[in-house]
């Protein structure tokens, strides 16, 4: 039976410019055009630049000095930031004494067009950030970036970006949403089945959609509300289910690691400590 493991993000460290100052930059090879940023800066600038891609960023700690068309801004922790693809701008701690913990994401126009077209958008999606609604949203982007970094397959990225994307987008309110009725779940029932028909392989979660035969937003929705899990976390417990016969039954790690669908031993092992509270060695000896 052929199985495909989720793949690992890949890092990019960046050396350190001055004491205590670190950057990641993590991206996943199945979730082409998203890059994330994890930065603790103090003394190092970024000298002016563009994306070819949108950039939310925020302060989790700090403030930030920003110059962003022509103006310069103090942004304070918590506060979302939102620039469009070649929008020149700079960026460095506004005290370097405190620092400026920097958290960043970069989306091309494909990834957000694609993960918002169950929203039917307008021509060109644009952000829709007030200042009264930075502070809650930076909020809710911090969640995201740390779920990002956090999640365990290509199935649980997909369900992030679908999930939280429209929060931060403009959608074109002239325009009826697609309305799907919870109660019919006839869809989510044959997901459900393709699930444990391909518990140990990485899918997207557009293929999913396309079997129920809802859009991916409400897929999420209605699956959630049927079996009370989303589909990535259904997935895993599927693995962590099947990891664990075989590992009673007395299969090598590394072995079940690979059937499983995990990308190393290690990521099985934290897994099943998160749903199980033992580790590999502790079930083997219960």
């Amino acid at each position: 039976m052929a199985r495909s493991i989720e793949a690992p993000p890949k890092r990019a460290l960046c050396p350190a410019r001055a004491a205590g100052e670190t950057s990641v930059l993590l991206r996943w090879s199945e979730l082409d055009g998203a890059e994330l940023l994890h930065g603790d800066f103090y003394h190092h600038a970024f000298l002016p630049h563009w994306h070819d891609a949108y950039m939310l960023s925020i302060s989790a700690h700090g403030h930030q000095r920003l110059r962003l068309r022509g103006t310069e801004h103090i942004v304070s922790p918590g506060v979302l930031t939102s620039l469009h693809p070649g929008e020149l701008h700079d960026g460095e701690a506004a005290d370097p004494a405190t620092g400026w913990h920097f958290r960043a994401l970069y989306l091309s126009e494909e990834l957000v067009r694609s993960s918002l077209s169950d929203d039917d958008l307008p021509e060109t999606p644009a952000f829709e950030i007030s200042p009264r609604d930075s502070q809650p949203l930076g909020e809710t982007f911090l969640r995201l970036h740390t779920s990002l970094q956090q999640a365990e397959s290509r199935l649980e990225r997909d369900s992030l970006l679908v999930h939280y994307l429209p929060q931060f987008f403009q959608r074109d309110r002239s325009i009826t949403n697609r309305s799907v009725s919870l109660s019919d779940t006839s869809g989510v029932e044959h997901v459900r089945d393709f699930l444990h028909a391909t518990w140990h392989n990485s899918v997207p979660l557009e293929d999913l959609a396309q079997i129920a035969g809802i859009s991916r937003f409400h897929l999420l929705r209605t699956f959630r509300r049927r079996y009370g899990l989303p589909p990535h976390a259904y997935q895993m417990q599927l693995r962590v289910r099947h990891a664990k016969e075989m590992l009673f039954a007395g299969m090598p790690l590394r072995e079940v690691a690979l059937d499983t669908g995990f990308y190393d031993q290690a990521h099985l092992t934290n897994t099943l400590r998160r749903y199980t509270g033992a580790t590999p060695g502790r079930l083997l000896l219960a």
